[in-house]
């Protein structure tokens, strides 16, 4: 048996195109809320490329998603740094595992301590599996502006 192999590769800057194909997908657009036209998509690219962490998500070599690490406006009052974290999947790879072992991928090199925060739909099912099976602890659920319930939840990286 031959088991698929999961790594990270930083994103490079001419590497805009790819990055556009998967945030396209309808839905990486749904967890984006952002406007996804190519002026958008060039500007987040751009920020993204600025982050401490901002990997591409490879299957065998091939591209299959997107990791974003954030550092966190609010710092808070401990001595921990914080984190915002964002990722998409390609639809064709969904519901395999996948995002889960890239992430331990990535939690296993972070430099810590850190606490690193994930917001998502609250009926996102899928993603909120992700984080809770990787010992993320749910912080709270609110309804925002447009009616959408949304869940945060945190992790602490040692």
């Amino acid at each position: 048996m031959v088991l698929n192999t999961i790594g990270l590769k930083a994103w490079q800057s001419d590497q805009f195109a790819a990055y556009k194909q998967l945030m396209q997908q309808p839905k990486a657009q749904a967890g984006l809320q952002m406007d996804v036209s190519e002026s958008s998509l060039q500007s987040s690219f751009a920020e993204a490329l600025k982050q401490p962490y901002f990997f591409q998500i490879l299957l065998d070599d091939q591209l299959i998603g997107s990791i974003t690490v954030y550092r966190a406006l609010d710092q808070g009052t401990d001595d921990l740094t914080h984190y915002s974290l964002a990722y998409s999947l390609d639809e064709a790879y969904e519901h395999h595992g996948y995002m889960h072992q890239a992430l331990e991928v990535l939690f296993r090199h972070m430099n810590g301590p850190a606490i690193v925060q994930a917001e998502m739909f609250s009926d996102n099912l899928a993603s909120v599996h992700v984080v809770e099976g990787l010992s993320f602890t749910k912080l709270t659920e609110f309804t925002n502006f447009f009616g959408q319930t949304l869940c945060i939840f945190e992790k602490k990286i040692n």
